[in-house]
């Protein structure tokens, strides 16, 4: 009887325990994928909608697109053909010149 008792609260205790690792997990895992902001002093954190919060992915997804000539009309050039960073991600330029050749 001693024991079944024990063996009970081992199990009770047990599940206890299980029922809270979702959430533990789930909890660090939001942690660890939160976008920690690197900025320039002085300059204001983004206001990001509090139902769709950046994210290490979403960043690591953007670069990834920036890059990609795929996106391109002719599949030949990226964001970051005419968006340079050194030029603050302009061309430098007084008049863009697009994808297709036109002037903007």
């Amino acid at each position: 009887m001693k024991q079944l008792k024990i063996a009970i609260i081992f199990v009770f205790g047990l599940l206890t325990i299980i029922s809270f690792i979702p959430t533990f997990f789930e909890t660090n895992a939001q942690k660890l994928d939160e976008y920690q902001w690197n900025l320039p002093k002085g300059f204001p954190t983004p206001i990001v909608p509090k139902d769709n919060p950046m994210t290490n992915a979403k960043v690591e997804l953007g670069r990834h697109l920036f890059y990609d000539t795929r996106l391109s009309i002719n599949e030949k050039t990226s964001c970051a053909t005419c968006h340079l960073q050194e030029k603050a991600f302009t061309d430098g330029k007084k008049n863009a010149v697009g994808t297709t050749g036109e002037n903007g």
